[in-house]
């Protein structure tokens, strides 16, 4: 299969748009290559909460020993460090340029059909669906669906609580270009990331942030208005402002940036099963999660830390070497959205039938994931094809 690269240069994101001015249809194409490893990773992230790992999700097996489980929770803790709020920075990013191309009107009805309808649809069909299933086979719930429902109001955006918080922050910043009346500035022609000092000074202000939001709600606990944690808010909302502010400021990665944070996100995972140690035998699991102690402190700050050394590491690293496409990797960029709507569904109906499988829990990770990742992404691209569904999907 032929192979193509595209510079980010070749992709147009230096010129101003306004509302007369066509989009270019290139896309940064490694980019695309980071959705498809984000959206595997929220796969594997919550197959390995199932098997072991600390979390929160519909379904638990919770067989794991210690060894598997902090393997399995160590998984879990790096990505949550990371994936989402990497997932808002791309977001913002390419926020603004499709609001400066369509208008707020036309932006916000593709918003709302690209985010709300499969929203509405989880949280009021799939959802519920989901939840009456395990009911039924796991807590061995003998009544009918419409019992259940009305009895236990399962309506949530569930694993989909991206996309509704993602709706709130969409709508906040056209409400306020709009108020602002600042439909479209103009581009800087700055290339490559903010300085190293200027990162660092980021991650620690929003570990000190996180650290005092999580004094009054710490992790675990949700919101149900804003459809996330509040504990993980600063990062949430910090990098979605920055991928706004980095579309503005051209900042893309150089291929001779960064070079010090892969090491340091080195050191601090190696130094996490450390942390995560002398703090359970000091307050146990739950001081990491929020309060007035040094777990609740150094967990905040090493998390932002870990969190921007990895994406930026990412993002260096994928436009050095993933700056190519092939047939392959362009239909699982297509279908990586979709395969996160629907990811779900599809690893509840794997794991259930699987139940009575006995393997260590480190074996049934492995063997889950390698039959649900692929399976996500080919149903994805078959739904796809369905009349309609290519415009929401």
């Amino acid at each position: 299969m032929s192979a193509e690269t595209i510079s980010p240069k070749q992709v147009g994101m230096d010129t101003p748009m306004d509302k007369s001015q066509a989009l270019p249809k290139s896309r940064i194409v490694f980019i695309d290559n980071l959705r498809v490893l984000l959206v595997i990773l929220v796969v594997l992230h919550h197959v390995a909460i199932i098997f072991g790992a600390e979390g929160n999700w519909y379904y638990y097996e919770n067989q794991a020993d210690d060894i598997a489980s902090g393997i399995l929770t160590l998984f879990v803790a790096i990505n949550q460090s990371y994936f989402m709020g990497f997932y808002f920075l791309i977001a913002g990013y390419f926020t603004v340029p499709a609001l400066d191309r369509k208008g707020s009107k036309r932006f916000l009805q593709d918003r709302l059909l690209r985010l709300g309808v499969p929203l509405i649809f989880y949280i009021f069909v799939i959802n519920p669906l989901l939840r009456y299933v395990l009911a039924v086979n796991v807590e061995g719930y003998a009544g009918s669906l419409g019992h259940y429902v009305t009895g236990n109001l399962p309506f949530a955006s569930g694993s989909l609580w991206f996309l509704h918080t993602l709706l709130i922050f969409t709508l906040i910043y056209v409400s306020g270009r709009h108020w602002l009346k600042n439909s479209a500035e103009p581009t800087k022609h700055k290339q490559g990331l903010p300085s190293n000092i200027a990162i660092a000074a980021y991650a620690l202000i929003a570990g000190v942030l996180t650290f005092i939001v999580r004094l009054a709600y710490p992790v675990g606990v949700y919101s149900g208005l804003l459809g996330m944690q509040p504990a993980f808010g600063v990062q949430y909302i910090s990098l979605f402002a920055f991928g706004l502010l980095a579309y503005r400021r051209g900042w893309l990665p150089q291929p001779s940036e960064g070079k010090i944070w892969p090491p340091i996100a080195v050191v601090l995972v190696a130094l996490a099963p450390v942390i995560f140690m002398l703090g359970k035998m000091s307050g146990g699991v739950d001081a990491f999660m929020g309060g007035w102690n040094w777990q609740a402190f150094v967990y905040a700050v090493v998390e932002q830390f870990l969190c921007v050394s990895l994406i930026v590491t990412l993002l260096v690293t994928f436009s050095r070497h993933f700056n190519r496409r092939n047939n392959l990797l362009k239909t699982l960029a297509a279908s990586a959205y979709t395969a996160y709507i629907i990811y779900a569904p599809v690893l509840l109906l794997i794991v259930l039938p699987l139940r009575g499988l006995h393997l260590d829990p480190l074996a049934k990770f492995a063997l889950i994931s390698v039959i649900c990742v692929p399976l996500c992404f080919l149903i994805a691209h078959y739904l796809r094809k369905l009349p309609l569904a290519r415009e929401i999907l």
